[in-house]
């Protein structure tokens, strides 16, 4: 299986060092081009033809809303995820009206990145609003400690088998703690149990995944 092709519009400073250290550890994302302006990153992605284009608002001589309308139009197969520091929800709204998949937070942090590209590019989007961020916070806050733990270690895609080894318990321990954890969340696995960790994010560390009417 070929890796989810990347093209990153982003200037040559902290943004795009973040996402790429993000990136890092995730053989199957690759970056296949890059661009600081919105002419350079029309042909840019014309020309690659990605799967994913991360796309930094606050570039200076790109300006998001208008380049993410021409993206769509060009090359309406790339999923367009939107990096930007602005957290009003109708500027949100307005982007994802406009094809905008995600929108990371600038305070994201970079371990973050790849999990919720990879979702994106898996066609795998979080339906969510500010409300429904509000109760998953509030639902993990119902958890022990080490409910917490094991439910960071799921979240972070490991087995039972492994989450086992890490906190020094046996597997049935594990899978005991789960069956908590998962009513708690209001959740039937271990799929969305890792959705609820990215909705978390919503509320504790910019990340936004905003679906207008939803």
């Amino acid at each position: 299986m070929r890796p989810t092709r990347l093209f990153l519009v982003a200037d040559e400073g902290l943004s795009n060092h973040a996402i790429r250290l993000g990136l890092e550890p995730y053989r199957a994302l690759e970056i296949v081009g890059h661009a600081t302006s919105d002419s350079d990153a029309l042909a840019g992605v014309m020309a690659t033809r990605p799967d994913v284009v991360v796309l930094d608002a606050e570039t200076p001589g790109v300006d998001g809303l208008e380049l993410l309308d021409q993206l769509r139009k060009r090359q309406p197969e790339a999923k367009v995820v939107l990096l930007s520091a602005v957290e009003d929800a109708a500027i949100c709204a307005e982007a994802f009206r406009r094809g905008a998949r995600a929108i990371l937070g600038k305070g994201i942090d970079p371990a973050d990145v790849g999990p919720l590209i990879g979702q994106v590019a898996e066609g795998r989007p979080l339906a969510l609003n500010l409300t429904e961020a509000g109760s998953v916070a509030g639902n993990l806050a119902a958890l022990t400690e080490r409910e917490r733990e094991i439910f960071d270690q799921v979240a972070a895609g490991r087995s039972n088998k492994q989450i086992a080894w890490r906190l020094s318990l046996s597997e049935r321990t594990i899978k005991s703690y789960l069956t908590h954890v998962y009513r708690k969340l209001g959740v039937k696995g271990r799929a969305e149990a890792a959705e609820h960790r990215l909705a978390s994010q919503v509320r504790s560390r910019a990340l936004h995944r905003l679906r207008p009417g939803s």
